[in-house]
């Protein structure tokens, strides 16, 4: 059935419950129908006694009572659709009877049929169905107490009319959910056809979508059902990321290859000029310095891609542990130690014990980045503050501070973008590759967390990640 096209799962699930719910309705509306008919005809028949034993009181003769009888239970010459018996309790013979003997009927309400029933107690009666299957018949036998003895009075009337009554009724109500079955059906698979467009005439905008045009085909939700427009809006939304993504990914192409093509075009003009001319050995290592200075900045900005492209990969559950921050940040900053110090600076650690689940080379290579930041474009000589501080929601807080704040305000949203640089050529000559933020920014988010930055001459710059804790 999953194989099945959605509007026939969809058709046959409402047909099925509307099956079901007719089917109910239908058993439900036969068996009051039934009762209803047999209540009727029990109504009669106690009637009947009543008046039966109204007559038996006037002591007429029993030709004239049963004459009487005969009238008030509807036997006369041209219909025959009642039985009768009275009797007295006691006495084998019948006071007046309608049963004619070597007639069908004489068998209806004789001794064996009345002995598979109750006897009532005196002033009470019982209902009973007798006869047989195309012949029924439905009985009430009555009993009240009388001067010479229990007198007896057996009625029983044909019901056979009921069960035919009842057999088209049920034709009907079969006809009838039958009908309502079909068209169902089909109301159902047009209703859901009709419902269905939207998304085919969104199947139809997808199919011309290419990696060329996807920034340009928006798909509006506007007249479709309201059912089907958060569908259509998110896939829209996944067009407009889509183009985003790839926007970006063709910039970073662009970038990384004239990243990457300037130092090796500065290393082939160095080569160039050197092999003009014969040169000293001293020349010569000059040369290759310079030469083995722009491979390592390129060989620094391959290895940041690659780390950029694993990080964009869903990392493993199961490379994440528990990392104490203030062990961990005080070994980064140790390493930077030397450089800050050598140019007349300080670090300044305030730091508390918070534990992160993290995998902690990344996190490492996260402070690197930022600590390195600071120290390349802070002031010389100033102090670079690291400080962590556990807020109540569950996150921590580790902010780098330098005493620079020389970022204009336009460039800080920007700042995280792969190769971007606030400062261009400054950024060259200290040997940046612009994706040191970018990275760090990813494995921030890559843990739960984010980076954001804030700058001002008078304040300094900051740089605060926000983890979640343990």
């Amino acid at each position: 059935m999953s194989q099945w096209p959605l509007k026939w799962r969809i058709s046959l699930m409402v047909a099925s419950a509307i099956l079901a719910a007719a089917a109910l309705n239908g058993v439900t509306a036969y068996l009051d129908m039934k009762e209803l008919l047999i209540r009727a005809t029990d109504h009669r028949l106690q009637s009947m006694t009543t008046g039966t034993f109204a007559v038996l009181d006037e002591h007429l003769t029993d030709e004239e009572t049963k004459e009487e009888v005969r009238a008030i239970v509807g036997i006369s010459a041209h219909r025959r659709v009642s039985v009768f018996r009275v009797w007295i309790d006691g006495n084998a013979a019948d006071v007046p009877s309608s049963q004619i003997e070597g007639e069908a009927s004489a068998r209806i309400l004789d001794a064996s049929v009345l002995a598979r029933v109750a006897t009532p107690a005196p002033g009470k009666n019982v209902r009973f169905d007798c006869g047989k299957a195309g012949d029924e018949y439905r009985a009430i036998w009555a009993r009240s107490r009388s001067g010479v003895g229990a007198t007896n009075v057996a009625i029983a009337e044909s019901s056979h009319y009921i069960y035919e009554d009842l057999a088209e009724y049920r034709n009907t109500l079969l006809w009838g959910a039958g009908s309502m079955l079909l068209m169902t059906i089909a109301a159902a698979t047009l209703l859901v056809w009709l419902g269905l467009r939207p998304i085919g005439r969104t199947a139809q905008m997808l199919s011309v979508i290419t990696e060329r045009n996807v920034g340009e085909v928006r798909i509006e939700p506007d007249g479709v059902p309201v059912e089907i427009k958060p569908f259509v809006r998110a896939v829209s939304d996944l067009l407009a990321r889509l183009a985003k993504a790839l926007q970006e990914q063709k910039r970073f192409v662009s970038d990384a290859s004239h990243e990457l093509r300037t130092p090796l075009s500065v290393a082939q003009s160095t080569i160039d000029a050197t092999l003009v001319k014969e040169r000293t050995p001293r020349e010569y290592r000059a040369a290759l310095a310079e030469i083995h200075e722009d491979l390592d900045r390129m060989g620094r900005m391959i290895e940041e891609l690659l780390v950029l492209a694993r990080l964009d990969e869903t990392m493993p559950e199961r490379e994440l542990e528990p990392v104490e921050l203030a062990p961990l940040i005080e070994s980064v900053a140790e390493g930077c130690r030397t450089r800050v110090v050598e140019a007349g600076g300080m670090i300044r650690l305030s730091l508390s014990a918070v534990t992160v689940r993290a995998d902690s080379a990344q996190l490492m290579r996260l402070f690197s980045n930022l600590l390195d930041n600071a120290v390349r474009h802070g002031p010389k000589g100033g102090v670079i503050e690291i400080s962590i501080r556990a807020e109540k929601d569950g996150v921590v807080v580790i902010c780098v501070h330098d005493e620079g704040g020389a970022i204009p305000a336009d460039a800080l949203p920007h700042l995280f973008e792969r190769f971007y640089r606030a400062d261009p050529a400054r950024s060259r000559s200290t040997g940046g590759t612009g994706l040191g933020l970018s990275i760090a920014r990813e494995i921030a988010l890559r843990h739960g967390g984010d980076i954001t930055a804030s700058s001002a001459p008078e304040e300094g710059t900051s740089f605060c990640v926000r983890l979640p804790t343990v």
